[in-house]
């Protein structure tokens, strides 16, 4: 009785200690993220979705009354979980301070409690890579959207957490892509088959969804009747070639992982990764929809799958991921100028 005792002990005091360091390195983040304007010399300054948002609070948009009488796909498409929450928060608090403040911190700390439940809470800190700035500092809703995925994810099991995911396609659409694919991922790594074969699977798989979510994707809008069809129908290549060659690289990366180390067994992170990277690393073979934004959506798992890579494989992620990050940073979202250049 007294060493259960002493070992529930143990326990509780490691569980307050990882909860303390967690919500200090979160805090942090939020303090870093929030505090400086990182698209202050950015061509995107002023066309970020979350300024959208705010007008649409402000000017009544989100009023939920009319979602009374619709059918079940007019509700889906319209979202109505989101409307209905932005709609009460903001009769606490101003639309500037929800889409700015509240919502992104939230979902900093929902992504950094995801992480830290899966690998290591130092990971946190890559929350920073501009790849994650550009997305909940902009994709607000499809953001705010995984928030809710990775705390189902960590504190729902078994049927309750199958009856609740299926919720989030009520805060945006594209949840019914990723659940889809996400179920086939798990379906793939139970396979009984060896881990190249599955790495070949997953890289279909990746080449299926770089086609779903590009020339085919106004198509699926136009058949639900979104009103973003014509916004995702366009000639334009999704991305360049050097955002193809680095996504290229990690994959390479990952499969050496499991050459040199043969007894790796791949999981759910590192399949993820695998599918996402290679669905955007051959996007510009292709024209139409946003590959790039599904790759920043799973970008806490694509963390996730670096802490489980061995050593150097490990080490070598993360290196690039950062110098990535810098050159985004600096050249992407201008912030060379900072320091006077």
């Amino acid at each position: 009785m007294e060493r259960s005792t002493l070992k529930n002990s143990k326990i509780n005091r490691s569980s307050f200690l990882f909860y303390i360091v967690y919500i200090f390195l979160s805090m942090l983040l939020c303090g870093l993220i929030i505090n400086v304007d990182w698209f202050y010399f950015s061509s995107l300054r002023y066309d970020l979705d979350t300024y959208t948002y705010e007008r649409i609070l402000d000017s009544g948009g989100y009023d939920p009354t009319f979602l009374y009488g619709k059918s079940l796909m007019e509700l889906l498409t319209s979202e109505a979980i989101w409307s209905i929450l932005l709609t009460y928060v903001n009769e606490f608090f101003t639309s500037n301070f929800i889409v700015f403040i509240l919502i992104p911190c939230l979902i900093i700390f929902s992504y950094s409690l995801y992480i830290s439940k899966k690998s290591n809470y130092f990971y946190i800190m890559l929350l920073m890579h501009p790849i994650c700035l550009m997305f909940y500092l902009n994709q607000l809703r499809l953001a705010f959207a995984f928030a809710v995925f990775y705390l189902i994810i960590v504190f729902f099991k078994g049927k309750l957490k199958l009856f609740l995911l299926p919720l989030l396609f009520f805060i945006h659409t594209s949840m019914v892509f990723f659940l889809f694919v996400f179920f086939v991922i798990n379906y793939i790594i139970n396979l009984k088959n060896s881990e190249f074969k599955k790495i070949i699977y997953l890289l279909v798989l990746g080449g299926i969804s770089a086609y779903i979510t590009g020339p085919f994707v106004s198509n699926i809008l136009y058949f639900l009747g979104d009103r973003r069809a014509d916004s995702y129908s366009t000639d334009e290549w999704q991305t360049s070639i050097l955002t193809s060659f680095y996504c290229m690289f990690f994959i390479l990366v990952i499969c050496l992982n499991f050459i040199v180390v043969k007894s790796k067994k791949i999981n759910f992170e590192i399949s993820t990764s695998i599918v996402f990277f290679f669905m955007v690393a051959i996007s510009p073979m292709l024209t139409g929809g946003y590959p790039f934004r599904f790759l920043s959506a799973v970008f806490p798992v694509v963390i996730v799958s670096f802490y489980y890579l061995n050593s150097v494989f490990k080490y070598l992620s993360i290196f690039t991921l950062l110098i990535i990050g810098f050159y985004i940073g600096l050249f992407q979202l201008n912030l060379v100028r900072y320091f006077g250049f």
